[in-house]
């Protein structure tokens, strides 16, 4: 994307909390990140958005659903940035330029992981990156293939068994048990859909320059 000088540049950066969480839970990283990015970097300036809208009780909806109240806020946001402009430079010039998202990238832990994926399928299934560069895609702790079973482990089991019930969509979700969810009752489970090839998520999640996984242990 070549530079305009008509507009700052911004990129955007979205954290995503994980399951029973909240947006202080992300917070610290925010502010780290503003804290180490204070000034623009190649005119570019950084914005950060932490999710809101999936706090507490509302991660029990789903990653679908999880992903499209970040999609929302998502929007809100960009609207928001390219709604306003540039105070006027101390040299005395008092053209505002328009401020405009031309870099995206997400964060998300847990349960925010997977609901970060989810969002980049639907913003690459819209056109998104169309205008949008993705740089940075992170998660940790990330259960991207679902919650294993250890057959050896009693209390694995009874997750297994109990979880799809206890956490609702999200715990179905989870243990790929959301089949019946989808087509009608005879879809794949989420997890095993967001890994295909072939899938918006897959490619979505594919245009990003950095794509980070940690792990837990």
């Amino acid at each position: 994307m070549t530079a305009d000088n008509s507009f700052t540049q911004v990129h955007l950066l979205v954290c995503v909390h994980g399951m029973w969480g909240e947006p202080k839970h992300v917070s610290r990283l925010a502010e780290v990140v503003k804290e180490t990015h204070p000034e623009p970097e190649d005119g570019i300036e950084l914005d950060v958005l932490v999710a809101e809208t999936n706090s507490e009780g509302n991660t029990y909806d789903g990653v679908d659903w999880g992903a499209e109240r970040v999609i929302k806020e998502i929007k809100a946001r960009i609207a928001s940035i390219e709604g306003s402009a540039d105070a006027p430079s101390e040299a005395g010039d008092p053209k505002q330029l328009r401020r405009k998202v031309t870099r995206f990238s997400i964060f998300g832990y847990s349960l925010g992981g997977l609901v970060s994926r989810y969002t980049v399928g639907i913003l690459y299934a819209t056109k998104f990156f169309d205008d949008v560069t993705p740089v940075n895609f992170a998660t940790i702790a990330t259960p991207h293939i679902g919650l294993t079973i250890y057959r050896g482990s009693f209390l694995s089991r009874m997750n297994q068994r109990l979880a799809p019930i206890l956490l609702s969509r999200t715990g179905k979700q989870f243990y790929a048990k959301d089949n019946d969810d989808w087509g009608d009752g005879k879809g794949k489970p989420l997890v095993e859909v967001m890994s295909e090839k072939d899938s918006v998520f897959f490619e979505g999640l594919s245009q990003f320059k950095h794509i980070i996984f940690v792990a837990n242990a």
